[in-house]
């Protein structure tokens, strides 16, 4: 967070969180993000995280997703092959 910001602090649809700036810390802040959201949207649908250079078509992701159970569970490309969806 920037100085006199408070962990966990809303700023319009940012929110800054303790967690060190590192390519090892990745794994971390991928968690604490998912803690946040979870602790301040118990009843989402859905939580869709992605990076900033890629190219979102929502249409089709939600349509994937209403066509699925409701459950918790990981969705997304984990290769480089995958093709989009």
């Amino acid at each position: 967070p920037a100085p006199g910001e408070a962990a966990g602090e809303l700023e319009e649809d940012v929110v800054a969180l303790e967690v060190p700036e590192s390519y090892r810390t990745v794994n971390v802040k991928a968690f604490s993000m998912l803690e946040w959201a979870f602790d301040n949207f118990p009843h989402m649908q859905w939580l869709l995280r992605h990076d900033d250079d890629v190219y979102l078509r929502p249409r089709p992701i939600l349509a994937q997703l209403d066509a699925r159970p409701p459950v918790r569970y990981f969705w997304g490309s984990f290769d480089h092959g995958s093709t989009p969806v």
